[in-house]
């Protein structure tokens, strides 16, 4: 069942709790996709109860009014959860995208963090991260000229769940 975290009277973040165990806050890739990209993580669900969240703009949460999408951004909405869940630490597991928004919400507030698992996240990551920037990442369908766009939206939705699921 889909929870939301409001503030101000805007949905934050949307999550899916799914699975029993201690709580495993899991980021997506993107950006723009929500949280349910992360199927159950290969049974993980048996041993950890994962909160798939649908960060700013994507899946059932809210666009920010803002409509600021940086690492600086995405940061704040992970504290935003962290203090939705009352806890001092949470344990976050980012993949690609989601991975990147994880790993600066650990530079950032490393005391908050109790463990970081990170997948398919580019070893040298972008260009945000070297000058500390916080303007966001570029839209990569704009520089793309609609064709991935397209291509997301016609093919990815048919096969991205099965594929996760057998990874």
């Amino acid at each position: 069942m889909t929870t939301f975290v409001r503030v101000d009277g805007r949905r934050v973040i949307a999550y899916e709790p799914v699975g029993t165990g201690h709580d495993l806050v899991c980021l997506p890739g993107g950006p723009g996709y929500g949280g349910d990209q992360l199927a159950r993580l290969g049974g993980l669900t048996m041993h950890r109860r994962l909160l798939r969240l649908d960060l700013r703009g994507a899946g059932m949460s809210d666009a920010p009014a803002s409509q600021r999408y940086g690492f600086a951004d995405y940061a704040d909405d992970i504290d935003v959860m962290r203090r939705h869940l009352g806890v001092e630490r949470i344990d976050l597991f980012g993949h690609t995208h989601g991975g990147l928004s994880a790993a600066w919400y650990a530079r950032e507030h490393p005391e908050r963090v109790g463990a970081l698992v990170l997948d398919g996240v580019p070893v040298r990551p972008v260009r945000e991260f070297d000058t500390g920037s916080d303007e966001g990442v570029p839209d990569y369908f704009e520089q793309n000229d609609g064709r991935a766009a397209h291509y997301v939206g016609s093919h990815m939705s048919r096969i991205h769940e099965p594929a996760m699921a057998w990874i």
